[in-house]
């Protein structure tokens, strides 16, 4: 285990390579959300070359341990499925109108399609959706 400030220095180069014209931000329209040393990958297919990309640059170029334990592909659209991340839990939803509504942009957490709404409606959703879950 490092400590959160050395794998935020780490991390840093994972975001700049995630981000790169030839990272999947662009070949896969993915979204890297990340606090210190945890992150959410955000996209609507969950490819091997995805996943193949996110273990290649951790392990192999900075030589960090992926903890297979504690990482899940999740697909938001099943029942009871959800997503617990910084203390907040996600999930696909009813919306205030009876629809499905997705709680990020531009549908789910991992797999799945979902609305194509812009970016403030989709924030206010997840806003809505999300859960904070008080320590006990």
């Amino acid at each position: 285990m490092i400590s959160p400030l050395l794998a935020n220095i780490y991390l840093h180069w994972f975001d700049k390579a995630f981000h790169r014209a030839d990272g999947p931000a662009q070949w896969a329209n993915a979204k890297l959300v990340r606090y210190a040393d945890d992150f959410v990958v955000l996209a609507r297919y969950q490819s091997q070359r995805l996943r193949g990309f996110i273990e290649d640059k951790l392990e192999g170029w900075l030589g960090l341990t992926v903890n297979r334990e504690k990482t899940r592909v999740v697909e938001l659209k099943e029942p009871k499925a959800s997503l617990d991340f910084l203390g907040y839990t996600f999930r696909f939803d009813r919306d205030l109108h009876g629809g499905k509504s997705p709680v990020s942009e531009p549908g789910t957490f991992g797999q799945g399609a979902g609305s194509r709404a812009g970016g403030a409606a989709a924030d206010d959703r997840a806003r809505t959706v999300a859960t904070h879950r008080c320590p006990n």
